[in-house]
């Protein structure tokens, strides 16, 4: 699978792949955003670095001895060598020569000189746990720890057929069980291998805040409009919705790096026009309606969510009360979170604002989101990272505006080689 880039030129990309602010929600386990310390930038052609999020080489200045021997720069990543953001550590590299070959690359460099790699795999995940799904050609799925040792294979521990394995989000990693039927059934497990949601369901999909989007073949009397159950990561069933009642997009990432429905324990739901929606907390109780004047979207962080109002078509925000706190008089708002948002001006300049409005810094150019306190803006052949104070703390070299994300790799299964 290809990697996806965004454009440094693209405003609308840039907004729609900027990575969210941390979120607490009312989970024990964090928003999968949240794991992410780490960016893979293509600074030539050819070449690829690894960098923290306040913008400093991840190898900076360091060497790393190859498998013949030599000294190499430790952070240049060559050709396709393209890489992942890190998730706890850990980057994930690209093919390699034209041949598909993944690997996992740790942010420390080994006791011998060379780089820890995990690898060579078919394919394999992200640490968001201890554990990820991995498969090598030819072989089943197995998930493997933090040192590249063999934690369970999975078809083994659970004596299931299984030939899909999705990385872990919200504390359980999905997996999908061929049981002689038309499609896989869904299920999940823990970090050892258990089954703690059983596989039958068609569908169950990561929505954030610990949530699964769930359909039960079984449960199904009216295949035209199906009933969803919105599991929790034990699989118990927190609500039901009519699945055509709503969009919902389980695609996630295929919007931008974990769109999900929930976030911070929110949740909103509506139609594909916009104006018929609802907003939940976890639990499916409902704390505000529309009331057909405005359309929302999934631009939202705590109890702020951005509208856009009917007659004008400016932009605005409001409450989880439904209080205007930002009136719709925006021509774009490309970010925001708990403390803050982002707006874009008519000079195409990122305007950080509070929640009454007052400007707190200008940045020339589309702002990301801040990643534990820092973001980043492209320009032509640059790279800016920033803190919150909006001062620029490091600028690196960019290609064409080529930062990589990988958000459909990341959220995509591990499929089995194995016949």
């Amino acid at each position: 699978m290809k990697t996806n880039i965004f454009s440094a030129i693209s405003i609308s990309l840039l907004a729609a792949c900027a990575i969210s602010t941390s979120c607490s929600g009312d989970s024990s386990y964090p928003e999968p955003q949240d794991a992410i310390d780490g960016y893979g930038v293509q600074i030539e052609f050819t070449k690829w670095r690894p960098y923290n999020l306040d913008g400093t080489e991840t190898f900076a200045g360091q060497t790393v001895i190859t498998d013949q021997g030599n000294e190499r720069d430790a952070g240049e990543f060559y050709s396709k060598e393209d890489i992942s953001p890190s998730v706890n550590g850990f980057f994930k590299t690209g093919s390699v020569d034209g041949a598909k070959v993944r690997c996992l690359v740790s942010q420390k460099i080994g006791g011998d000189g060379k780089l820890v790699g995990l690898g060579d795999f078919e394919d394999v995940g992200l640490f968001y746990e201890d554990v990820v799904p991995s498969v090598k050609v030819g072989e089943g799925i197995k998930y493997i720890d933090r040192e590249g040792n063999v934690a369970f294979d999975i078809n083994e521990k659970t004596g299931l057929n299984v030939k899909t394995a999705y990385n872990f989000m919200g504390g359980i990693s999905v997996i999908g069980v061929d049981n002689g039927g038309d499609f896989l059934l869904k299920g999940a497990v823990n970090t050892k291998g258990e089954i703690v949601i059983e596989p039958r369901y068609f569908t169950l999909d990561y929505i954030g805040s610990g949530l699964y989007y769930a359909i039960d073949p079984q449960r199904v009397t009216n295949p035209e409009n199906p009933e969803v159950e919105i599991l929790d990561n034990t699989g118990k069933v927190r609500f039901t919705i009519n699945k055509n009642d709503y969009y919902i997009n389980i695609g996630n990432g295929r919007n931008g790096p974990y769109n999900f429905p929930f976030k911070d324990g929110y949740g909103l739901l509506s139609d594909y026009s916009g104006f018929n929606w609802v907003i939940l907390d976890s639990n499916g109780k409902e704390l505000l309606k529309s009331d057909g004047t405005k359309s929302v979207n999934h631009e939202f962080s705590g109890k702020y969510f951005v509208f856009r109002d009917s007659e004008t078509y400016f932009f605005g925000i409001m409450d989880i009360k439904g209080n205007i706190v930002i009136p719709a008089e925006e021509q774009r708002i490309i970010w925001l979170d708990k403390e803050m948002f982002c707006r874009l001006n008519e000079r195409d300049e990122s305007e950080v604002c509070d929640y009454k409005g007052k400007v707190l810094f200008t940045v020339d150019g589309p702002l990301s989101r801040f990643n534990h306190g820092y973001a980043f803006v492209p320009h032509q052949g640059r790279l800016d990272f920033i803190n919150s104070k909006g001062e620029t703390v490091n600028t690196t070299s960019l290609y064409y505006g080529a930062i990589s994300y990988w958000d459909v790799e990341l959220l995509d299964p591990i499929f089995s080689r194995k016949e």
